[in-house]
This record gives C-alpha cells, structure tokens and sequence, in this order.
C-alpha cells in the first residue's frame, strides 16, 4: 500500500532532528466545504486545509453497514443527529515538497466514502461522522502542524496517516493515529500508533522471496541514496541471501535527472529483475529510461512507490510489474470487502467527492481504517473521545475491517523489534495486466516471512 509515497515517507522520516525543530508555519486552517470538488482552501495561503466534507446520505443509502444506528418506525435508518466524531487524516496531497513524498491526494477520498457510508446508515449510535483532511505540502514542519491540529481541534483519532513526523505530539494529547502503512520510525513503536495492515518496510523485505518464487534469477534493489534507507537495503539483501536469490544494489542520489548510467549499471549487474526503493519521480524515469535502452526486466514494487495512475500512464512500459500490498488488489472481486469499497467508493464519485474515481490500496486501506475505528468505537460505554478510544484500542481483539483482511487486534502487538506495534499481516502479490493492478493468483505471504 503506500502509500505511501513509501520511499517519499522513508525520506520524511530521515529527518528526525524535524520533530524537534519548531515549526515556521501557521497553524493549519479549518475549511468546512460542501464538496472538496468545488471549494477552495482557505485565504491563509500560507497555511494547509483541513477540509470538511459533508456527508451524502443518499449517495451511499445501500450500504450494508450495520449496527451502527437506530431504525426508525417506518423501517430506514434515523440520520444521525449527535455531536460529530471527528476524525482527521494527513497527507501530502499534491506530491513533492521538501520531503519529496508522492502525492497521495486519494487518501482522503477512501476516507470519505467510508464516513458517507456509515452516516447514511445511522453513524455511531446516532453520532455522524466528520472526516477531515490535512495536507502536510511534503514538509515536515506542516505535517507537525497537521499533528497538533489533531490533539488541538478536538479529533477523536488520526486516520491512514502518510507523514511519519508527529507521533510525540499525539502521545502528549493521547489521540491515537489508526490505519498508518507502518514506513518507518515513530509509528514502529508509538503507543499512539494503532496499525492495521503489515509494515510498508516488510514488504520490501520480502520482495527477493516472492520474486525468486516467481523464478527469476538475480534480483538488483535501486535505492534511493539516503541515510534513512540504508536498514531497509540490509533487510531486502538478507532476505534475498535466506530466498537464494542472487541480488545487488545500486545506489541512487536523491537529486539524479538523467538515469542511462543508473540502468547501464543495473543491466551490466545481470539483473532480471529490479526492485525500486526510490519515489515516484526517479522510479518512472528509471523505467522510462530502461525501456529507451531495450532493457526490460521484470519491475517490482511495494504499493504506493507509484500511483495507480502512474503505473497505468507507464502503458507497456509497466506490463507484467510486480506489486506487494499489504492488502488484496482493489480488483479482487472475490473478496466481499473488496467489492463493498468499490460500490461505495462509486457512490463518493458520484456525489462529488474528488478523487473517488481513482482505485488503489492505499485508498482502500484509508476506507477500512475508518470502519475500523467505528468498530472499535462501539465497544465504547459513554462519551466517544480520544481517551476513551485509546482505552477501547488497548483493550479490543478481532475487530472486523470489513473482510478485506483477517480480524484485528489492536491490544496484541507484536511487541518484536523494530515492529514493535505491528499486529501481524500479510502480503499481497499483485501484477500489473493491462495498466490495472490485478491479483497474481499466488497465496498471500506472512509479511515476516514464518
């Protein structure tokens, strides 16, 4: 999944001196929009939205959501009426900035549509939903401030957050963070950090076995050429020792424009495949580039270094690519849950939400991170806030995400270095067919590979 802007949020991450830097920009600015589609941010343009969209009760009115509110006489669901449970996601919405993390705008979208689905059909014991959004810009001081506009605003938990820089600031306001992709440092082993799905890193990690068990010969891993990335090289190189797979590296400054010497490298190396630990920009330009030069090996990817839409404008270039995502493709169609977030993913679009046409793992986990929270948030006897939702989290097992991955518990971490508040999960192997990211038929793995 990603993403995360995986690699992007790897960079993010490498600066941890940030989080202790104080931040030079103003507090994030509240907008509250009929649609994203068609309001514009606030006049502080110096500062990031959060956006408030309204829920549409009639775009999601089939849902099958349950148990979530009450019925009236006449048999529909009563719409909800209370005090909103607000929930706030984080992200970079348009790519780049200084942490140079993919844009992953479509987050938000996944969100959305959840929280229109679960307001029509009652929100939570008669509470709505009110899903926020804060754009970090790809700057760590913004994304902090994003943070504190999670303790300070009054939001009961952070929801699928792509910024990694801020976890001390929702320790000390006790907010949890629910759903993250698990990149990197602070959401390793915060206790604030309540992940769903398997570590973004894992899955890197686990890409030598998956594609030595799709039979290639010699694996070389591009790595962007940072400090912060040089754990992640030594896992995949160790995973690929215990796999049997030839494997090597090259590596790759942040700043690079021109990529022949790179995939002259790659080539002279013998690789049949290559792993991209980069973001999206210099990933697509290393492809590009290889395809100039008739070079053609197998891609692979952790979801969320490339953008469905990405992959899909790569044409042929991405034929056949490799994708590992902690969550089935959102083509499964024999997956229930799969196939519940699309309908209501299509209601969103057709209710204006932006980016709800666009269908990727990221906005599906983002969509079940927030059914996961209203989940947990009916074990809750009393008023719904931040502190009881910690509490309920540190107390709740087999928490239903809908059915697109095994039941959560949230209460049983791992507690294993350096996943310390990883749960568990699984890897998905996906393929690239005609522009689409369409599940390879292969079993899911154990993400830590027992």
């Amino acid at each position: 999944m990603a993403a995360i802007a995986v690699v992007g949020l790897v960079l993010a991450s490498c600066g941890s001196d940030s989080k202790k830097a104080a931040s030079t920009s103003a507090a994030p600015a509240v907008t509250t929009a009929a649609s994203v589609a068609t309001t514009t941010a606030s006049s502080t343009a110096s500062s990031e939205a959060v956006t408030t969209e309204a829920a549409t009760t009639e775009a999601s009115a089939a849902s099958t959501t349950a148990d979530t509110g009450a019925a009236t006489t006449d048999g529909s669901v009563a719409a909800p009426t209370g005090d909103p449970i607000k929930l706030l996601g984080i992200g970079n919405v348009n790519g780049g900035g200084p942490d140079g993390s993919t844009a992953h705008g479509e987050v938000y979208a996944g969100e959305q549509a959840a929280a229109n689905a679960i307001n029509a059909a009652g929100g939570v014991n008669g509470q709505p939903i009110q899903m926020d959004f804060c754009d970090t810009k790809g700057d760590p001081n913004t994304g902090r401030d994003c943070y504190r506009q999670a303790v300070d605003g009054g939001y009961v938990s952070v929801i699928s957050e792509v910024n990694t820089l801020g976890y001390d600031v929702l320790e000390a306001g006790n907010v949890p963070s629910i759903g993250m992709q698990l990149v990197t440092g602070e959401e390793f082993k915060s206790p604030m950090s309540f992940p769903i799905v398997a570590p973004v890193s894992a899955g890197f990690a686990q890409a030598a076995a998956v594609l030595k068990a799709d039979g290639k010969k010699k694996v070389v891993a591009a790595i962007i050429d940072v400090p912060s990335t040089g754990a992640l090289a030594d896992a995949v190189k160790a995973s690929a020792e215990k796999a049997g797979i030839d494997y090597d590296a090259v590596k790759i400054p942040p700043t690079t424009t021109d990529f022949s010497a790179i995939v002259a490298d790659i080539q002279a190396k013998g690789a049949d495949s290559v792993l991209l630990l980069l973001n999206d920009t210099i990933s697509v330009g290393i492809m590009q580039t290889a395809d100039q030069l008739g070079f053609k090996p197998t891609w692979a990817e952790v979801d969320g270094v490339l953008s469905s839409q990405e992959i899909s404008d790569l044409g042929p270039i991405a034929e056949g690519m490799v994708v590992l995502s902690a969550t089935p493709s959102v083509f499964d169609t024999s997956n229930a849950g799969v196939v519940k977030y699309n309908k209501e993913m299509d209601a969103a679009a057709a209710a204006g939400v932006k980016n709800a046409d666009v269908r990727a793992n990221i906005t599906l986990n983002s969509w079940m991170s927030v059914y996961a929270a209203v989940e947990v948030m009916k074990t809750i006897s009393g008023p719904i806030t931040h502190d009881s939702l910690v509490t309920a989290l540190n107390a709740a097992t087999d928490v239903d995400v809908q059915g697109v991955v095994p039941p959560w518990s949230p209460s049983k971490p791992l507690n294993s270095a350096p996943y310390l508040r990883a749960t568990g999960g699984w890897l998905y192997e996906n393929v690239v067919k005609g522009g689409k990211i369409e599940p390879s038929g292969n079993p899911p793995i154990n993400a830590f590979g027992g």
